[in-house]
C-alpha cells in the first residue's frame, strides 16, 4: 500500500501487536503456572485493562512465590525440631489461604498424634500401663497396635514378676518365669528372672543354719 492506505495498514497492525503482545504474555504466564513453574513478575509496562491483567498476575506470581516459600520455611523449621511451626494464613488470600490452612491443619493433627501417642508411653514410663489412649483413624491406628503391643508385654513382664516374688515368698521355689511369652529384650528379661530366681536353689537360704548345721556333724577321722 502507498500514500493514506498504508498508514491505515501500519496502525491497525499496530493495534493488533499492542493487543497480541500483551495476550501472549498472559498466556505464557498461565501455561507456566499451570505447570508449577512460578515465572518472575512481569516488568513491561502496559496501559489500560492490559495494565490491569499484568497486575493481576503479578498477584498471583507474588502469592504463590510467598506460599512455596513459607511451606519450604515449615518444612525447614520441621526437621530443625522447630514443630510449632506453622505457615501465617492471615498472609493470603482466598484460595491460598485454604492452602495454607490445609497444610497448617495436617500438621497439628499429626503433632497432636505425636504428643498423645509420647504421653501414654512416659505413663508407661512411670509405671502405668493401664494409661488410655484414644482410638486414631485410618492408618494412624498403626501407633495404638503397636503401643498395645507394648502394654500387653509391659503387664505380662510384671505378672511374671510378681508370681517369682509370689513362688518365692510361699517357697516354691523351683517356680520358673515363662519365656516362651515373649520375644526379643521382653524374653531376656524373663530369662534373667529366671536364671535370679534358680540361684538361691544353688545356696544355702541361710547362711548361719547351714553354718551350724555344718558344725555339729562329726569331724572326719
Amino acid at each position: 500500500f502507498k500514500g493514506a492506505y498504508r498508514k491505515v495498514v501500519e496502525g491497525v497492525n499496530a493495534a493488533l501487536d499492542a493487543v497480541v503482545g500483551p495476550l501472549n504474555v498472559a498466556a505464557s504466564y498461565v501455561e507456566r503456572i499451570s505447570k508449577g513453574d512460578i515465572p518472575p513478575k512481569i516488568a513491561e509496562t502496559y496501559h489500560g485493562d492490559f495494565d490491569a491483567v499484568k497486575n493481576n498476575l503479578n498477584h498471583c506470581v507474588d502469592a504463590l512465590s510467598r506460599l512455596v516459600e513459607r511451606m519450604n520455611w515449615v518444612v525447614a523449621e520441621h526437621e530443625k525440631g522447630s514443630v510449632d511451626s506453622f505457615v501465617d494464613e492471615s498472609a493470603f488470600e482466598g484460595a491460598f489461604a485454604k492452602v495454607a490452612g490445609g497444610v497448617n491443619g495436617m500438621a497439628r493433627d499429626y503433632l497432636a498424634l505425636v504428643r498423645k501417642a509420647l504421653a501414654c508411653m512416659s505413663e508407661f514410663g512411670r509405671g502405668n500401663f493401664d494409661a488410655p489412649l484414644e482410638r486414631f483413624p485410618g492408618r494412624k491406628a498403626s501407633v495404638n497396635e503397636n503401643l498395645e503391643r507394648i502394654r500387653v508385654n509391659l503387664k505380662a513382664l510384671a505378672a511374671e514378676a510378681q508370681g517369682l516374688v509370689g513362688a518365692a515368698v510361699a517357697g516354691k521355689l523351683a517356680t520358673r518365669a515363662d519365656a516362651a511369652k515373649f520375644e526379643g529384650d521382653f524374653r531376656k528379661c524373663n530369662g534373667e528372672h529366671r536364671d535370679l530366681h534358680a540361684a538361691p536353689a544353688r545356696r544355702p537360704a541361710d547362711p548361719a543354719r547351714h553354718g551350724l548345721q555344718q558344725a555339729r556333724r562329726p569331724a572326719a577321722r
